[in-house]
């Protein structure tokens, strides 16, 4: 009796382990490989998305909505929506005429059952875009692109989210983003993944200088091209773990892209917009190509706002275009050549903001118009040396000129009463030794000698300009 009792003991406990390694951790998943019966319901021709929804590959077209996990009077992160709102939702998603859903990260388990209620059975059912969130941590700090933290956490995360649109995966709290138990398959409905955030150029251009004889990466998924840069390189290693996981675990496999956005596109610019608007890093899955064992297929993503690139005007080959009303359309001219440049399917993206980030975005447009009037006014009244701007008079021309409320903290702030400080473009702004006016530092053009602006990024506690 007393050996029984021990050896069930011991079983029990071998099981919850298993349990806890298989549906916490994600293990187990080469023991039951599946990679030799791979199928997709998704695939790319050229610039065309392809999904077979149930009478064989055909066109398709995606038309989405972004949704987040917020709700009025709870902080995202409590996840307080519940079955019946997203089911409520999904109805008038679908009702305004879309067809796909894009979510950014793991959502808590209600959205996947809420998704899964929602398509079954349905003849036209909701599909669904995941992304991967890179945690705010990795992505502005210390880390270059192959740290552990940064592409590992994202091919952990990946993992994670493959598990739970499979509906097998538990997550604890803090694990990823959502939490509980993730028990329903809405694999049938989930066209593909979106890795990663807008790369944030200064971690693009470290990881390139730290790295640069880590460029070329060929595996059994996807590889890269001669002209791949190491942070691709990072990113067709992590793409290529990615299908080989889904692969092997659950024998599916299906659309790849890695977020992106214009402060990394893959476009060329004059060198006077590479230095006013940080133009210093590009990413471009051009240079990452899929192989015939890669079937599920790749496409271009982008996060393109209305009022952001805002340097369009600036670009002679986006400041003349006119769309369909025959207006200068420079949002329609940058879409235009993203699509143009590349040869696969692009999905351009609306992201919601947070306060913040517009706070970020406002602040600097309002730098750049204020040193844009301050070399205005310079030009117009001293030509020949650049104004300290210690008069009133001169510090409120610059002000208005630029539209900017004549404060005394923006005047203090031109005459250079604040002290070392710095702001998003790069223009130091500051008293000098002595007491004496340290002057707006940057001219347009650029002049000749000007450090280059991959030394400048790699030196992380410099701002990038």
């Amino acid at each position: 009796m007393k050996m029984f009792i021990i050896a069930t003991v011991v079983i029990f406990a071998l099981a919850l382990a298993g349990a806890y390694l298989y549906f916490y951790e994600g293990w187990g998943g080469d023991l039951f490989s599946k990679d030799g019966d791979v199928h997709t319901f998704t695939a790319t021709e050229g610039r065309t998305l392809l999904v077979d929804q149930g009478d064989g590959l055909k066109e398709f077209e995606i038309r989405g909505v972004d949704l987040g996990a917020g709700k009025p009077g709870h902080f995202a992160t409590d996840y307080a929506l519940d079955k019946e709102t997203y089911l409520r939702w999904f109805a008038q998603i679908q009702d305004m005429g879309a067809n796909t859903i894009r979510v950014y990260t793991l959502l808590g388990d209600a959205f996947y059952e809420a998704l899964y209620e929602y398509n079954h059975d349905n003849p036209h059912p909701l599909y669904l875009i995941h992304g991967v969130w890179l945690n705010d941590y990795a992505g502005y700090s210390h880390m270059d692109g192959f740290d552990a933290d940064y592409q590992g956490k994202l091919e952990s995360d990946t993992r994670t989210v493959i598990d739970a649109i499979h509906g097998q995966r538990m997550v604890e709290l803090g694990r990823v983003a959502g939490t509980g138990s993730y028990r329903w398959d809405v694999s049938p409905w989930v066209l593909g993944y979106i890795v990663g955030v807008e790369w944030e150029p200064s971690t693009v251009a470290y990881t390139d200088m730290k790295y640069p004889d880590r460029r070329g990466f060929s595996g059994r998924y996807l590889y890269t091209t001669d002209d791949a840069t190491p942070f691709e390189t990072m990113l067709a290693e992590l793409g290529d773990s990615i299908i080989s996981y889904e692969s092997r675990r659950y024998g599916e496999q299906r659309l790849l892209a890695f977020s992106n956005w214009p402060s990394t596109d893959p476009f060329t610019y004059s060198e006077v917009v590479q230095d006013l608007f940080d133009k210093f890093a590009s990413v471009d899955v051009e240079h990452i190509v899929a192989t015939d064992e890669a079937r599920g297929g790749m496409f271009a993503s982008y996060h393109v706002y209305p009022y952001f690139p805002d340097y369009g005007r600036y670009v002679e080959e986006l400041s003349g275009v006119v769309d369909d009303t025959g207006q200068v359309n420079t949002y329609y001219a940058y879409l235009r050549s993203l699509v143009e440049h590349h040869s696969m399917p692009v999905v351009i993206q609306l992201p919601r903001h947070h306060a913040g980030r517009l706070r970020r975005l406002h602040r600097v447009r309002v730098a750049r118009r204020v040193v844009q009037a301050y070399l205005e006014h310079g030009v117009r009244h001293r030509p020949a040396e650049k104004p300290p701007l210690v008069r009133l008079a001169d510090q409120r021309a610059v002000l208005r000129a630029a539209g900017v409320r004549s404060g005394r903290g923006a005047q203090r702030q031109l005459r250079g009463r604040r002290s070392g400080g710095m702001d998003r473009c790069g223009r130091r702004f500051g008293r000098g030794r002595s007491g004496d006016q340290r002057e707006v530092r940057r001219e347009v053009p650029v002049p000749d000698g000007a450090h280059d602006r991959r030394e400048r990024a790699g030196a992380r506690g410099v701002p990038a300009a």
